[in-house]
Parts: C-alpha cells; sequence; structure tokens
C-alpha cells in the first residue's frame, strides 16, 4: 500500500485481494461486505480480485495496491503463511486477513505474530461471514494507525544526528566504565551491590528470555536466557544499548535473513517502532526455535518483553494437526478418546459410518459409553446381545476395550453393512478405534463360496461316476488279490496244521505205545508178576493214560478256542485265589522234587479307590488254564531242590503275574519259536517229565482272547520268567 492509505480509502473504493482456489469462497466474502450494515458502508462497494495461487498473489502486489489480503491457507502449491511472511516484507503496511476450514486452525496460527494480520476460521454454516466485515474493518483501523507510526518514526529517524556506536565495541567499554563507577558511600555500596546481585540472580533463575527497554528504547536489564536465545554474547550487552544497535547485531548473525545487514537491521527496527506494542506474537530464531514473546507497556517508562521456547510444543501441535489430516483421508472410520474416555478426534468417515453420532464439530468431549449407548438407542447394532439386553452388551463393549490393550473382530448394522473393528490402548491410556468397511468384499466372498460350492457340485458329480468305475474296477482287483492272498494263508494254514498234526500223533504215539507194552506185559505175564512188577507195570500204564488224556484234553481246548466256539465269560477275578488254588493243586507234585513252590505280592494288595490291586477283568476258567500250564512247566523244568516262584505286580491300569523258576532255562533259538505251531519245542522235565507239546500256545491264545499278552524271559542253565499282562479291575466297571 504505498499510493493510496487505508484512511483515504475510507472514502474511496476499496480493493481487496483474494488469494485462494475456490471463487465460492471468494464470492461468499463479496456478498457478506455488500450486506454490512450502515455503519460499514464503505465496505459494500468495494472491489474482489483473485489470484489462485501464490505466485501470482506476488505479482499482483508488486503492480498494484491492495487495502486488504485475503489469504486461504489450503492453497496447492504453498502454504498460506509463507504467503503471508512474504507479502509482509514487501508491504509491510498491508493488512492481511488468514482463513482456514475449522479443524485446521494451527495453519493460521502465524497470523497471531503480526499486528495487522488477523483469521477467520470457517464453518460448514458459514456463520464466520457474519463477523467477516466488523474484522475487516478494525483490521483497516489499525493499518490506518501503523501507517501514521511509519511517518513518525521516520521523521525521527531522520532527526537523528550520529548512528549509536557498535555493539561489539560494549564488552570493552562495559568493562572500563565498570572501573570508573561513582564514589558512593560505603555501606550504601555494599548494599546496592547485595541488592543488585540478588536481582541479577533471580533474573537468570527463570527459563524465559527476559529485556526491559525504556522509553527512548534502550536495555535497562535483560537476563542470561534472552543471550542464549539470540545466541549473543552476556558481555557484549550492557544498560544502555540502544535497540537498534541489538537489533544490527541480530541482522549480521543472520536472524532476519539474507541481504546487507544494515538495512535489514534498519527495516526490521522500523517494522517494531510503527507496529508499537504486540501483547502477544510468535517469532522464529535463526536456529529454527519458535518463540512465544509476550510486551507490556509500562506507561511512560518504557516495554518489558519475554521470550519463552515453545518449539516443542509447536512441533507436536504441527505433527497432531498433520496426523488429523492424514486421517481425515482415510476411509477407515476413526474415534479417539483420551484417557477420561472422552472423545478427542473423529474423522469425517466415522460420521458416514455413524451418522445419529454427534456433529463433528460437538463430539468432542463425549463419554465412551454415552456415544455406544447412542447407536443402541437408534437401533444401529445388529447384535443379539444387543436386541435382548441392551445394557449388557455396552458393558461387554466397555469391559473389552478396558481389559485388553488390542481387541478386534465384525461388527455388523442393522443397515446390512459388515465393518472389521480393531481397538487399542494407547500408551496414555486413551483409546483407538478404527472400522474399515469390509461389506463388499463379505458380499465377494458370499458369491466366490456360491460358486465354488456349484463347481463342487459339478466335480462332486463327476467324481462320482469316475469313482463308481474305479470302485468296479477296484472291486475286482480286490477280488483277484483277496482270492491270491486267501490262497497262500490257506496254504500256509495247511501246512501249519500238517506240522501241527505230526507233531501231535507223534507225542500221542509215545504215550500209547507206552500204554500198550506195559499193558500186554501185565496180561501176558499175569501169574508170573510179582507184586511189586504189577505195581511199577501200573503206574507205567497210568502215567502213560494221563499224559494221553491231559494232551487230548489242551487240544479239545485249543480247538474249541480255534474254532471261536469256546464261550468268554469275562469278569472279575482275584488272580491271588487263583494262584493260591494252583499252589495248593502243585504242592505235592513239587514236593516230590524238593522244590520250593511259593507266591509273593511285590505292591499293596488293596488300594482304597480300586479295591484290590490284584483284581482283574478276565474268564475265570481261561485263567486258571493258564495258571495251571505256566506252574506245571516250571516245575517240570527245574531240577530237585530248585524254586519256583509265582508273584503279582499291580499297576495302575494293569496286572502283571509272573511265574518264575530257577530250571534248566531256554536258549534263545528256543524261545524265539516257543509260541510257533509249526515247530516241535516240546522236551523232556528234569525227572524225565513229559509233556502235551500244547501247554504254552494254549495259555498264548487264551491270555490273548481276554486282552491281555504273555512274555518270555530266559537264561539258559538259570531259569526263566513267563509274565502274562491282564487289565485291572476297577470299581466304576
Amino acid at each position: 500500500m504505498t499510493k493510496n492509505s487505508p484512511a483515504q480509502n475510507l472514502v474511496t473504493q476499496l480493493r481487496f485481494l483474494f488469494v485462494g482456489n475456490d471463487p465460492d469462497c471468494a464470492n461468499d466474502f463479496k456478498a457478506a461486505l455488500e450486506r454490512s450494515g450502515s455503519a460499514l458502508e464503505h465496505l459494500k462497494k468495494c472491489s474482489l480480485e483473485i489470484a489462485d495461487n501464490g505466485s501470482t498473489a506476488f505479482s499482483l502486489c508488486t503492480e498494484n495496491d491492495y487495502d486488504l489480503v485475503i489469504i486461504d491457507c489450503h492453497l496447492p502449491d504453498m502454504s498460506g503463511s509463507v504467503i503471508a511472511r512474504t507479502l509482509l516484507v514487501k508491504t509491510p503496511e498491508c493488512p492481511l486477513l488468514m482463513t482456514a476450514r475449522k479443524g485446521y486452525e494451527h495453519l493460521a496460527f502465524d497470523a497471531l505474530s503480526h499486528e495487522v494480520t488477523d483469521y477467520l476460521i470457517r464453518d460448514e454454516s458459514q456463520s464466520y461471514l457474519l463477523h467477516a466485515p466488523i474484522l475487516i474493518s478494525k483490521l483497516l483501523t489499525r493499518a490506518s494507525n501503523k501507517l501514521r507510526r511509519i511517518k513518525a518514526v521516520k521523521a525521527k529517524l531522520k532527526a537523528r544526528k550520529a548512528v549509536p556506536k557498535n555493539i561489539k565495541t560494549n564488552v570493552s567499554e562495559q568493562d572500563s566504565e565498570q572501573s570508573k563507577g561513582r564514589k558512593t558511600p560505603s555501606m550504601g555500596r555494599k548494599e546496592l551491590a547485595a541488592r543488585s546481585k540478588l536481582f541479577e540472580l533471580s533474573l537468570n533463575s527463570i527459563n524465559q528470555g527476559f529485556i526491559v527497554w525504556d522509553k527512548e528504547e534502550r536495555m535497562v536489564v535483560c537476563n542470561n536466557r534472552f543471550c542464549e536465545l539470540f545466541d549473543i554474547p552476556q558481555a557484549a550487552i550492557k544498560p544502555g544499548t540502544e535497540m537498534i544497535e541489538i537489533i544490527r547485531y541480530l541482522a549480521e548473525s543472520g536472524l532476519y535473513g539474507k541481504g546487507n545487514p544494515e538495512d535489514l537491521a534498519q527495516k526490521r527496527y522500523f517494522e517494531i517502532v510503527t507496529e508499537g506494542i504486540v501483547p502477544e506474537q510468535q517469532q522464529t530464531t535463526n536456529n529454527g526455535r519458535i518463540l512465544h514473546v509476550l510486551q507490556h507497556e509500562a506507561a511512560g517508562l518504557g516495554r518489558i518483553t519475554t521470550f519463552t521456547d515453545i518449539t516443542d510444543i509447536r512441533k507436536g501441535e504441527r505433527t497432531a494437526a498433520l496426523l488429523q489430516e492424514a486421517m481425515e483421508t482415510f476411509s477407515d472410520s476413526i474415534i479417539l478418546y483420551d484417557q477420561d474416555e472422552k472423545v478427542i478426534f473423529t474423522n469425517a468417515r466415522y460420521h458416514e459410518v455413524y451418522p445419529y453420532s454427534p456433529p463433528k464439530d460437538e463430539i468432542v468431549g463425549y463419554l465412551m459409553k454415552d456415544i455406544l449407548r447412542r447407536t443402541l438407542d437408534v437401533g444401529q447394532v445388529d447384535h443379539p446381545l444387543a436386541k435382548k439386553d441392551p445394557d449388557a452388551w455396552l458393558a461387554m463393549r466397555l469391559a473389552e476395550r478396558r481389559e485388553n490393550i488390542e481387541t478386534q473382530g465384525e461388527i455388523h448394522h442393522a443397515s446390512g453393512l459388515s465393518y472389521f473393528y480393531k481397538t487399542r490402548k494407547s500408551t496414555n491410556g486413551g483409546h483407538i478405534h478404527v472400522q474399515t468397511d469390509i461389506t463388499e468384499r463379505k458380499q465377494d466372498e458370499e458369491k466366490l463360496l456360491r460358486r465354488e460350492e456349484q463347481l463342487i457340485i459339478q466335480i462332486e458329480e463327476l467324481r462320482t461316476k469316475d469313482e463308481r468305475m474305479e470302485v468296479q474296477a477296484a472291486e475286482l482287483v480286490y477280488l483277484a488279490e483277496d482270492l491270491s492272498v486267501t490262497h497262500s494263508e490257506l496254504e500256509r494254514l495247511i501246512e501249519q496244521k500238517d506240522k501241527f498234526f505230526s507233531i501231535i500223533a507223534h507225542d500221542l504215539k509215545g504215550p500209547f505205545n507206552a500204554l500198550l507194552g506195559f499193558s500186554r506185559l501185565i496180561s501176558d505175564k499175569e501169574t508170573n508178576l510179582t507184586p511189586d512188577k504189577v505195581i511199577e507195570y501200573g503206574t507205567y500204564v497210568h502215567e502213560s493214560a494221563e499224559q494221553v488224556y491231559k494232551l487230548l484234553e489242551n487240544l479239545l481246548e485249543w480247538s474249541l478256542l480255534q474254532m471261536g466256539r469256546m464261550e468268554f465269560v469275562p469278569g472279575t477275578v482275584d488272580l491271588d485265589e487263583i494262584v493260591l488254588t494252583n499252589i495248593s493243586l502243585f504242592k505235592p507234585v513239587a514236593a516230590k522234587k524238593f522244590i520250593h513252590l511259593h507266591s509273593t505280592h511285590l505292591s499293596p494288595s488293596t488300594d482304597d479307590k480300586a479295591g484290590p490291586r490284584s483284581l482283574v477283568r478276565a474268564d475265570v476258567h481261561m485263567i486258571d488254564t493258564i495258571v495251571r500250564n505256566l506252574i506245571n512247566n516250571a516245575i517240570k523244568f527245574t531240577p530237585e531242590k530248585g524254586e519256583v516262584t509265582v508273584s503279582i505286580r499291580p499297576g495302575d491300569n494293569e496286572v502283571e503275574l509272573e511265574v518264575a523258576d530257577t530250571g534248566i532255562g531256554i536258549s534263545d533259538k528256543v524261545a524265539a519259536s516257543l509260541f510257533r505251531l509249526d515247530v516241535n519245542t516240546s522236551n523232556l522235565g528234569t525227572s524225565g517229565e513229559t509233556g502235551t507239546g500244547l501247554g504254552l500256545h494254549l495259555c498264548k491264545d487264551l491270555i490273548e482272547r481276554q486282552g491281555g499278552k504273555i512274555q518270555v524271559a530266559s537264561i539258559e542253565g538259570q531259569g526263566s520268567k513267563f509274565t502274562i499282562t491282564l487289565p485291572r479291575y476297577r470299581k466304576e466297571e
């Protein structure tokens, strides 16, 4: 503004420049000014030009004089603050009005740092237009007052006859002048020095920069923090230093940018004096620190200025503002709560998803529970519990968020839309809630699922046809293979039977030969035989008959078992009773060979929970046959004065019965084929006792028929141990 002053333009047509790429916004300003009341009549006939970018604005301001420049902070090519700072350097007396959308106030904060700038925040209801004419009128008045001060300062500078000395000479002069101090009374000087020292320590203890000017613009006092903020040596300035000298030093250090330091210093001094006292503003140092400046004018005495470093605060605010601006562009719904569960931010998408929530400019401060309650009250939540018991659903959701660091899941709205939500606690105890619309994805998944199902049905139909053919082919192959396997198995069984019957025939032949031979002797030589011979031969006949009987008895039992005609009646069997009965039965037989036959328990015989520990679930007749055969074999292959021990070892689920002897033992080769039908393992006992050859085969089949097993451990020449294992009986069975 160089050709016409604002005061002159109050009676002539005002020229305004709107810097922004939104013509509608510019027209709204023009319409608001035209509707001004009679007190603002001079605004109605203003002209309004538009520059849609910063470069065009600089060109127009260079070529023309404008009474007011309105700057939109949302320009795409450069920020509003950059445009404002550049225009203030070129035309410091021209007033600027910054505008920003609601939620982006930080973009217009720089307007507070200059007297002839101000800002308006545009809301959706356009209520800001009601205040625009009054604010513009005040800006024009302030600009007019500033212009008058500019003229006064120019006259004052012109009247100065000498330029103040350079600040750099003050360091040496300060020391010399201190040594020339006035002569004061001794006590007064000490008291003054003490008070001065106390005052100096007080100023230097505060964290703000502090400087006091008198009415002649000379420095009265400053603290160390002021020197630190502006990188000025503490000894370089002293009371009485003129403001222009300090400004000149700062210009030389680069605070006011590039250029001739003297010109920059004169310009800045000119701006400070003409602007007058600005109570509050921001200032940036040459090292990038942002200062909050407060000024206070003491009537007729001078001014006091404090500088507070707010760099970290401003960086935090700008970072938060950038994050908020970024979140506004997200397609996800976002709502943030503080540690007190109060809303501190929502993006536009949130209000699209929850149209019944409080408006964006009113929702801040609402409690989380109230927000959730509102979604319930309008019936937006599609959840069984929300319909049945809304309070329970609300309590569940609040507990889920409060008790977990992170939760996620799917939520369905009554509108039919589906969302994936993720809630997380922040480090300061707040809550971050993000929702993603997955409706289309769910629909696509359902379509894909239906297509997959149709495809699967078609594939299954084809597969069924193929499988039928494969099954038919497989059945033919199986029948052929089964026939071959059956034939091979039948041949093996026939071969085993042949060998087995050969063994049985051989075992039967011996006893029958003895039976026939001794019976013929008795019959033919009855009159010639002594009574002792008759008894001897009769004994042989009896033993042979008994052996044949046992063989036939075992053979009968084994054949019944093989044909599946032996009845299996499981029940509760006490092994103690079976063992004691058979020991009593075989005591006389063992006594003939002086064998010690006895039983022993290796663990307690009772259990409070399961009863007697020797109880098993088995067929009593089968178990008796097994025990009888094992004890008989042990006595048979134990020499005189040997020992046969029957032990019972109860376990948690099974019971073991062991028959151990100190007999002749079994070689590893014989032990490997001990239970094979096609191998004859029958041998004479230590006293010439004969066996049936079927006893161990019968034991093996009987024990396996009851779900048990039989094992043998033997060392040739030391004895053998036969162990059977049976399921333990329990009360609950």
